[in-house]
């Protein structure tokens, strides 16, 4: 499988965040409140569109969300005043993972990978 289109997202990922990073700490004091929602895969009709993703892909693995219940844990986050608005509790645990043991996150997304696509190839 081509990952091509998966690995520009998460470049594309990385450059939004520190956008979204220099943007808090340029403006907070300006009383400018920046936050950046996280989630894996939510139920919206995007999952419908594309057949190999109608069960969230690899991002459903943990369980699609419902979208009502992003949109609490977002209103819940910006009240309380977080940057990371993460909906899936896991997401967290996978951002410590990927800074302290870089090899072990490796070994986490390459499991992920087998999986999934594992999965996918079974399917076609």
């Amino acid at each position: 499988m081509n990952q091509t289109p998966h690995q520009i997202t998460d470049v594309l990922i990385i450059m939004i965040l520190a956008q979204a990073d220099w943007l808090a700490i340029s403006f907070r004091q300006d009383g400018v409140s920046v936050h950046c929602l996280c989630p894996q895969a939510v139920k919206t009709n995007m999952l419908k569109t594309i057949e190999s993703i109608s069960e969230g892909g690899p991002a459903g693995l943990d369980g699609i969300a419902d979208p009502k219940e992003v949109a609490l844990v977002t209103l819940k986050a910006i009240k309380d005043g977080h940057f990371f608005i993460l909906p899936h509790p896991e997401v967290k645990k996978y951002f410590a993972r990927k800074s302290t043991d870089y090899d072990r996150w490796i070994r986490g997304m390459e499991k992920v990978h087998r999986q999934y696509y594992g999965c996918m190839k079974s399917k076609l």
